[in-house]
């Protein structure tokens, strides 16, 4: 038994000492970690260039929501030679914001696309078994414990068992809840990359970037599903596609390189800015 100066509370924190001594074995159902960080090494290159493109289509995204969708510079601007131009700077402002919002969802050479890292995520087994190997290492670390005077060497050995114990099981437990939410992940991408709103920015995208070539998704899905209808493309549609497809670069950051980003916060930033720019701008133009 322990001396009778130990406080209670330690009593309530140990555990017996043949249960103690048990082999929970949870971290042999991991694989090594090394071969995990080299697993994993490549993709959380493609998830961070991944996020940085996403910011740059945030940021102009925010531009695009002062210029383009509100009329705190349309309406300075009376008919005239400079309305002309003014309306070009806008359609070409929103089509840039096209094209790299779709190209977000691009397989590529480099496979640095969302649909690119999915495919390799459902392909490959390995890279899931490593993402589960790191979640559980990083989460599977004890902090400093502190012990008085009062405290002998063998009652801290046992309580320093039992904190590495229970941090094992708690994470495992995360781990399986991050399974959970991966595979909700994937799905989500999928359904959002089959969606209608998906298949019309797409296609406007390829006639934008490419203008010989001929809307192919549309052409493809329309024989799959003659009653598809595309929506008419507009701001809102853009800024809830955005909004999703943020959403998911999100979650992949989050399950590869088990951080989180501040993105209400960068998003917030950003808007601020673009008010504080374009509102501030005012323009005298005469009238043709």
């Amino acid at each position: 038994m322990y001396p009778q100066t130990t406080p209670t509370f330690f009593y309530a924190m140990t555990i017996s000492e043949s249960t103690l001594r048990k082999d929970t074995k949870l971290t042999q159902s991991y694989i090594d970690k090394e071969c995990a960080q080299k697993i994993l090494s490549p993709y959380k290159s493609k998830v961070s260039e991944l996020v940085d493109r996403t910011i740059d289509v945030r940021q102009l995204h925010e531009v695009n929501r002062v210029v383009f969708a509100s009329d705190v510079l349309s309406k300075q601007i009376p008919s005239s030679y400079a309305a002309n131009a003014f309306v070009t700077t806008r359609i070409g402002l929103i089509h840039i914001e096209i094209i790299k919002l779709i190209s977000l969802w691009d397989k590529g050479n480099d496979g640095c696309g969302i649909m690119g890292i999915i495919g390799d995520l459902e392909s490959n087994k390995s890279i899931l078994e490593a993402i589960k190997t790191d979640t559980f290492h990083r989460r599977n670390q004890i902090g400093k414990s502190f012990f008085g005077e009062k405290h002998t060497e063998e009652e801290k050995k046992y309580f320093i068992e039992y904190i590495k114990r229970k941090t094992e099981e708690e994470a495992h437990q995360i781990v399986q809840e991050r399974e959970l939410e991966f595979k909700k992940i994937i799905d989500k991408a999928r359904e959002l990359h089959n969606s209608s709103n998906f298949t019309g920015l797409y296609d406007l995208r390829t006639k934008l970037a490419h203008p010989t070539q001929r809307p192919r998704e549309t052409v493809k899905r329309q024989k799959e599903n003659p009653d598809l209808v595309l929506p008419d493309l507009n701001f809102n549609l853009l800024d809830s596609f955005l909004s999703d497809t943020v959403e998911i670069v999100k979650q992949l950051h989050l399950c590869i390189e088990g951080a989180g980003f501040t993105w209400n916060d960068h998003q917030k930033m950003w808007e601020d800015y673009s008010k504080e720019l374009w509102e501030n701008c005012t323009f005298s133009i005469p009238q043709a």
